[in-house]
């Protein structure tokens, strides 16, 4: 009897050792890359499982939309989920998100500001709600060959530019206009100018639009043409409302270029996103793009090897300052009737914990290793992420180190610095703001909607009134619920 009970005793004894020494499962709900994701599994998260006795499990979400949704599903199991800062709102309205100060301390929440840049970006009403994951925007990408090329000839297309604009605005190029030869120094006319030298001119045998962005119907093409909006001279009440000028401005120029074969049709007709332009790009097919980090990293390749690159000669790849915004129209002396900037929106992705995580304090712990000083300069040389971390900032480590890596940095810095404060709204339905400028860009643009008689130039009036009627009563139906 005595040794069944010492057996049962010891039996007992196992079960709670195991229990006490069971690794705690942390499940990340996130949206990576391939070799991210890798990256994340391979150097990052190791360390952080070895010393906490956790196993963290990777979740991949299938689409932003689906956020929402996957933190109910993994209710009381994800720790950290990926957030875009279009979609960050509306979690917090669905009471999604644990802020910060509902489980640290004051100075807990002080020091966590003083160690990340721009975090007032994921603060509302004194709640610190989100993480900076990584902070992008866009900057022009251009073939230098090319932009030769276009400089070099571009006079003897001055005539036929002149008639084709003028279908468009009734004068044609802006008085005494001239092609720099700095595209730092490009506005939108001039991207048409040597958009159009290049559609004309062939190239591997081929004669194509040379000029693209996304044109997937997804957040990252309506994206494309909100910071269009800022760069026509908009502000956020003009943007969020669909009214005014620079709406309008910014959905004629994509008509223009797309009208006028300034864009790849490829762009329309196989919906590109993000690894189209990197082919594009490699393979001559685009000259001029609007990347962000992430992407210009995909041309290059890394300093550290995490990816190879796709363009062998990359010291043809210039990079700049987004151009500067402007109307197509001109006055009758051939002045444009609106000048806007080369600031556009900052963007990126945040962390969130979410509302339902088991242990908050953990999930924060968490962060903190996933952006501490040595993972942060890893991940950031290895994929074009603009550093999040202060000191890293106003150090030496990454922006100076006269690398293929540091010029794509201290170009999307000064964009930054530039953009200002223009960031994407803090409001819950924003997301679905969004949704309506993708509608109007696929009726308007890709539709060809541009004038009231189909084949015709776009025609300025039209497409006001178009946006109007039928989108700024949309969005401003959304924004008064």
């Amino acid at each position: 009897m005595k040794k069944r009970i010492f057996t049962a005793c010891l039996c007992i004894l196992a079960i709670l050792c195991s229990l006490c020494h069971a690794r705690r499962k942390m499940t990340l709900l996130i949206q990576m890359t391939k070799d991210q994701q890798e990256f994340f599994t391979r150097q990052v998260l190791p360390p952080f499982e070895k010393k906490n006795r956790v196993a963290i499990e990777l979740v991949t979400v299938p689409g932003v939309d689906s956020i929402g949704a996957y933190c109910e599903k993994y209710e009381k199991e994800a720790y950290l989920v990926k957030v875009p800062f279009l979609k960050a709102w509306s979690l917090v309205q669905a009471d999604l998100v644990a802020p910060l100060n509902s489980f640290l301390s004051d100075e807990a929440v002080t020091a966590f500001r003083d160690t990340y840049i721009l975090t007032w970006f994921g603060e509302k009403e004194g709640n610190q709600y989100f993480l900076p994951r990584k902070f992008e925007t866009r900057i022009m990408v251009y073939r230098k060959s090319k932009v030769r090329d276009a400089v070099a000839v571009w006079q003897k297309y001055r005539d036929t530019i002149q008639t084709v604009l003028r279908a468009v605005n009734g004068y044609g190029l802006p008085r005494n206009y001239n092609l720099e030869s700095d595209p730092a120094l490009w506005d939108f006319f001039d991207v048409f100018v040597a958009g159009f030298v290049w559609s004309s001119l062939s190239y591997d045998t081929k004669k194509t639009g040379r000029v693209a962005h996304r044109g997937k119907r997804y957040s990252g093409t309506a994206l494309r043409v909100i910071d269009r909006v800022y760069q026509c001279g908009g502000d956020s009440t003009a943007m969020l409302r669909m009214y005014g000028d620079a709406v309008v401005d910014a959905f004629a120029w994509e008509a223009v270029y797309t009208f006028c074969n300034i864009y790849n049709k490829k762009m329309f007709t196989e919906q590109w996103e993000g690894k189209n332009l990197w082919e594009g790009f490699a393979s001559n097919e685009v000259f001029l793009s609007f990347m962000t980090q992430l992407d210009c990293f995909y041309l290059y390749g890394s300093d550290g090897g995490s990816l190879a690159g796709l363009v062998d000669d990359t010291g043809d790849i210039g990079l700049s300052l987004m151009p500067t915004g402007c109307s197509v129209q001109l006055d009758k002396d051939g002045r444009m009737l609106r000048i806007g900037t080369k600031a556009i929106t900052t963007g990126g992705w945040w962390w969130a914990i979410p509302q339902t995580c088991p242990r908050p304090d953990l999930a924060y712990e968490l962060f903190l290793h996933i952006t501490s000083r040595e993972n942060q300069l890893a991940e950031c040389k290895s994929f074009g992420m603009i550093p999040v971390r202060n000191d890293i900032l106003k150090s030496k480590d990454i922006l100076f180190t006269h690398t293929r890596a540091s010029e794509v940095f201290q170009t999307s810095y000064k964009q930054i610095q530039k953009n200002n404060n223009n960031i994407l709204p803090s409001l819950p339905r924003f997301d679905k703001v969004v949704a309506i400028y993708l509608e109007a860009w696929f009726d308007i643009v890709a539709g060809a909607n541009w004038s009231a008689e189909k084949g015709k130039p776009p025609d300025h009036a039209h497409i006001a009134n178009t946006i109007s009627e039928k989108y700024s009563r949309k969005v401003n139906t959304l924004l008064r619920k």
